[in-house]
């Protein structure tokens, strides 16, 4: 996957259809059995912010983005050094790239849950 792509889609330039194809096979095998993301940096540092988290998350309730996707692009959030989170609401966005990245360990990548996730974003908790 390349970092540019994510961020040109929450800067409205390319559309979840193109989003989705770059997100699949994010995922390299690294040694038998052990996946890790593979992402390249982008060339510029992205300020994370509410509306981009809401743009991802509606795409997938749209049904333009495979739920399953979103693991690649909170784990990327989260991990890689390009992109940093709005500080007003860093706990919350940072919490819910986390939850993307991490659906084993908290809440799985399934409608009910994107939409609480949605949720939280608009209703501003």
């Amino acid at each position: 996957m390349k970092e540019q792509v994510l961020i040109d889609f929450f800067r409205g330039r390319l559309d979840a259809s193109e989003l989705a194809a770059d997100l699949e096979g994010a995922y390299v095998e690294e040694a038998q059995g052990v996946l890790a993301l593979h992402a390249e940096a982008a060339g510029e540092p992205h300020l994370v912010r509410r509306s981009d988290l809401i743009r991802l998350l509606r795409a997938v309730l749209d049904g333009d983005i495979d739920p399953h996707l979103l693991e690649a692009a909170g784990d990327c959030l989260t991990m890689s050094e390009t992109f940093h989170f709005d500080p007003t609401d860093a706990e919350l966005l940072s919490d819910i790239a986390h939850q993307l990245g991490t659906p084993e360990l908290g809440y799985p990548l399934d409608r009910p849950h994107i939409a609480l996730f949605l949720g939280w974003l608009e209703d501003g908790v």
